[in-house]
């Protein structure tokens, strides 16, 4: 697996030989992003939706499961991660692309708390209990794993829950399809958590939006202090390329198979 993503701390050192000699940071994170709607290595097969593996402090959270679970399964397999080492599995909104490959990811690891909002149908909770996991509601913001946070539900029509990964480097924002609005779930976050987001990792829906709006957006990160911006899933290609331009992102593809170190 390639690392495609580093802070501008270790970036230096790399450059000067420097990193290997050095303990690495105690608050430190690794993101495996395991499903997306197109991949970075022929290794990973490209699916419709969103997943990533947060690792910190040695636990690993599940945020995600994209449509469909074989091809979940199969990505975990090429990134190298066992289901059984995933602790925890957090769902950022109901809908089927971020919730398709949970119930086949639960028939071989069912001993995960499942992290959803209280706006998830009854149907669909019992089923997880079904299936043998435990459940837990996200109203509000709360820690999940040591140093991993929800934001808990956000929005009015389509209600979703973000994660917040404290870093040394700054806080990292990992969302679904950001239904409520990047913007806003920053903004959010960022009165949560108190400490200043860095960078933001996921889809941000924008597929639809035009140039002048997703212009607009985009100042409105650079204001709010983003350093790294990675878009996937729904962003859409324009807006991601205009993302991707104005914020001179150190990659060159995005998708499954991603490796992102902070």
């Amino acid at each position: 697996m390639i690392i495609l993503l580093l802070s501008s701390w270790t970036r230096c050192l790399e450059a000067n030989g420097e990193a290997d000699n050095m303990a690495p940071f105690k608050e430190s994170a690794e993101i495996t992003v395991v499903f997306d709607n197109n991949t970075v290595d022929k290794k990973f097969e490209s699916g419709y939706g969103f997943a990533c593996v947060v690792e910190k402090n040695g636990r690993k959270m599940l945020f995600d499961t994209g449509c469909c679970g074989k091809t979940l399964l199969s990505n975990l397999k090429a990134a190298g991660i066992k289901p059984k080492e995933i602790d925890a599995v957090v769902l950022s909104h109901s809908h089927w692309d971020h919730t398709g490959g949970l119930f086949d990811f639960l028939k071989v690891n069912n001993n995960v708390i499942v992290y959803v909002l209280p706006s998830f149908s009854k149907k669909f909770k019992q089923e997880i209990k079904n299936n043998g996991a435990m459940i837990k509601e996200c109203a509000g913001y709360k820690e999940i794993l040591e140093g991993m946070f929800t934001t808990g539900e956000l929005g009015n029509k389509i209600k979703e829950q973000s994660l917040i990964i404290d870093t040394n480097d700054g806080a990292i924002l990992i969302t679904g399809c950001a239904h409520p609005g990047i913007v806003n779930i920053i903004k959010k976050a960022k009165a949560f958590s108190k400490k200043d987001i860095s960078v933001i990792l996921g889809g941000f829906h924008l597929m639809d939006k035009s140039v002048a709006e997703t212009g607009k957006m985009i100042a409105s990160l650079k204001a709010l202090g983003i350093k790294e911006i990675i878009p996937m899933h729904c962003t859409g290609k324009k807006q991601s390329d205009m993302i991707r331009k104005i914020f001179c992102a150190p990659y060159n593809k995005l998708g499954a198979g991603l490796k992102v170190k902070i």
